[in-house]
This record gives structure tokens, sequence and C-alpha cells, in this order.
């Protein structure tokens, strides 16, 4: 038994105006343009509820053009903007919910665990530290402090910056003090 779509569609009372055929091939096209629009703003993390937004997004629409007795003719902007908004409606939702899926859970519980060093790798860095201590203190003062801001995470212009340099004598200072400091823990055994 072959059944018909058209005889679910809603029909208007004949008293009263009537609503503008829904055609099916063009809500196809507006489904269609519905996913790449979607498929363009979602979020890798969201993609397993890429059809959902979809489909929120294509009621909402179907509800509008009914409710104003429009076509369903829509610009791709138009479109791209209602699927950026219930993308972001969906990422809101899920933050009020504080959702999560045990896949998302897994993966980070597996990244917190990747990311603490063993017994044997917080002692081999601590072992390091000391010996990186150690070189930097062997280092001429210029090279040391250079080298030092340079571990810090500063650039070569703010450690010039800094120590009242030109920006070329922080950089050759930092290059020889970062040999030096390779070829002291070289000697302690370490391999940088």
């Amino acid at each position: 038994m072959a059944t018909d779509i058209a005889a679910y569609r809603y029909q208007a009372p004949t008293s009263g105006p009537v609503d503008p055929p829904v055609d099916d091939q063009r809500l196809a096209q507006l489904r269609e343009a519905l996913v790449q629009a979607v498929g363009r703003v979602c979020p890798p993390w969201l993609a397993n509820d890429r059809e959902d937004i979809v489909q929120l997004a294509l009621t909402k629409l179907m509800e509008n053009a009914l409710r104003d007795r429009t076509e369903l003719e829509f610009s791709k902007t138009y479109l791209r903007k209602v699927a950026y908004s219930h993308v972001v409606d969906e990422i809101r939702r899920r933050r009020r919910r504080r959702e999560s899926s045990l896949e998302v859970v897994d993966e980070a519980a597996s990244v917190l665990a990747s990311n603490r060093p063993d017994p044997e790798a917080s002692s081999a860095g601590s072992e390091l530290g000391v010996a990186i201590r150690e070189c930097l203190s062997n280092l001429v003062a210029p090279r040391r402090d250079a080298v030092s801001l340079w571990l810090l995470g500063y650039s070569h212009v703010e450690i010039a910056r800094r120590l009242g340099w030109n920006r070329k004598r922080a950089e050759n200072l930092v290059t020889r003090g970062r040999q030096n400091l390779r070829d002291g823990l070289a000697v302690k055994g370490f391999s940088v």
C-alpha cells in the first residue's frame, strides 16, 4: 500500500484564504541548501547533530512561510544566517544543559590522562630543570639574561627592549647562549 505524501499535508479550511502549496521538489532543494549551510558553520564536535539542526531550521522556515503565506523562496545568504542561528542556538542549549556525550567525556579523559607525566617522566623533568639552571649559571651574564628571557617566552624585540639593547645584539646573545646551553646539557648527558 503506497502512501501519498500529499495526503499528509495541511489542508486549509475552504472558507478562509488557502495556504500556498508546498512543492516537494522545492522543499528538497531548500533542505539540501540548509544541509550545505549548516555543514559550513557547524563545528566538528557537533557533527552528529547536524541533521537535527537542519530539521529544526527547515521546520522553522516552513512555519514562517505558512504563517506569512509566502513561497518557500529564500536567498543563500538568508539560509546561511538561519543555519548559523540554529547552530548557535544548539551550542547555547548544550551549554545551558551541560550536555556531553560519552565519547567527548572519554576523549577528554584520555587527553587529561596523557598530559599527566608518570613519576619517571616527572623525575626526569626535575633533573633536566636542575641541569638547565646549572648550565645557565655558567653562562656569561649577558647571555644568561638573554637566554633566560627567551626561555620565559620573550621575543628578541622584547628582550632587547627589557635589557636596553638593540635587536641584533639580543638575537646574537640568545643564539650563542642557546648553543652554550645545549653544549652544557650535552656534557651532562641530556640530548636536546
